[in-house]
């Protein structure tokens, strides 16, 4: 079951469900389990917990998640902030409201990016408590990272994942679906020979999907509005001037 929940802080991508999710032989056990989980709503499991490198699709399914999941106790509120704002969000929520989390005004929790929160103690102390105090009050957390749980072990000592994910890379040929699904679900028209040079081009760069989605966007910019022609060199264009911003 799906619906559209009521977002404080960042609001999730509307595409980013697990509908959308590009399954393959390399990901579908990690798909598997957390649909389970969100069709099931199982109320035991407060704190997931999803890793993997950039452009792994970490960010993706961790937002299906919180958009997706239902549970016996959880209404449509939720509250999706990135790693380097969960210090700060931690501070202002605590300071114009104590009883926040005792409030209800979100029942799902997702920090995207919690590597961000690392290397300054204060700021570890203040995300550890935050979040063992939303999983006590049976709020479903759901936090991303670059490293595996083990490896954060002793950043945030009191918490424990209900649930890990590890995300692989995605192959060429996974990466290329999913860039290719995205410029057609955009209604962008580049053919296949120019996709495919993109798509090699921003892994040779270490570029994320989302990087990638820029170059798209800005390729697409040059041809229609400046009327430059579809080729190779329009998309170098493109990687320059997003380069330079």
């Amino acid at each position: 079951m799906s619906f559209a929940p009521s977002y404080l802080g960042s609001k999730l991508h509307p595409d980013h469900t697990l509908s959308s999710w590009v399954v393959s032989a390399e990901n579908v056990e990690a798909y598997k389990t957390l649909h389970h989980f969100v069709s099931e709503g199982d109320c035991a499991c407060k704190f997931v917990y999803i890793s993997g490198g950039g452009g792994s699709g970490k960010t993706h399914l961790a937002q299906a998640v919180v958009a997706e999941y239902v549970g016996a106790n959880l209404s449509d509120h939720a509250l999706s902030i990135t790693g380097k704002d969960a210090r700060e969000e931690y501070r202002r929520h605590h300071k114009q409201n104590l009883d926040l989390r005792r409030g209800g005004f979100y029942n799902r929790l997702l920090i995207d990016g919690i590597g961000a929160c690392l290397g300054n103690e204060r700021r570890q102390k203040f995300v550890e408590a935050w979040v063992f105090d939303e999983i006590r009050m049976e709020k479903l957390v759901v936090l991303t990272g670059p490293m595996s749980w083990r490896d954060l072990d002793l950043a945030f000592p009191s918490l424990v994942p209900d649930i890990e994910i590890a995300l692989p890379m995605p192959s060429p040929a996974l990466r290329l679906e999913i860039l290719g699904r995205w410029t057609r679900s955009q209604n962008f028209e580049l053919n296949d020979e120019l996709l495919i040079y993109l798509c090699a081009e921003t892994m040779r760069r270490g570029m994320s999907l989302k990087e990638a989605h820029e170059i798209v966007i800005r390729t697409m910019a040059f041809i229609v509005l400046a009327e430059r022609p579809m080729v190779r060199e329009t998309i170098d264009e493109a990687f320059n001037f997003v380069n330079e911003e």
